[in-house]
């Protein structure tokens, strides 16, 4: 299995996010996994009410983190550990 790793640097404003909500979509709607990874709860679930909730070609999509890991089924706290340590080596 190939692992493709980006990330994208440019000023505010520029549509960085909107980029990636459209690139997501898409990715997943021709069957890959789509891991993001945000700095903050806050802008998790800012880009996911600003950029996936209203897109008609977006499939269902989980936010999870600290604030919601009661809430999602079959995540858990070994999970979001294991995905956080995964992040910080990259």
């Amino acid at each position: 299995m190939s692992r493709l790793v980006s990330w994208s640097s440019a000023p505010c404003g520029s549509g960085k996010t909107f980029r990636m909500g459209r690139s997501s979509c898409r990715m997943v709607n021709e069957g890959e996994n789509v891991l993001l990874i945000q700095p903050t709860q806050l802008l998790a679930d800012k880009t996911f009410d600003e950029e996936f909730t209203h897109r008609q070609d977006c499939p269902p999509i989980k936010v999870f983190h600290g604030g919601t890991v009661g809430q999602v089924s079959g995540v858990n706290w070994p999970t979001i550990w294991r995905i956080r340590e995964t992040a910080r080596r990259l």
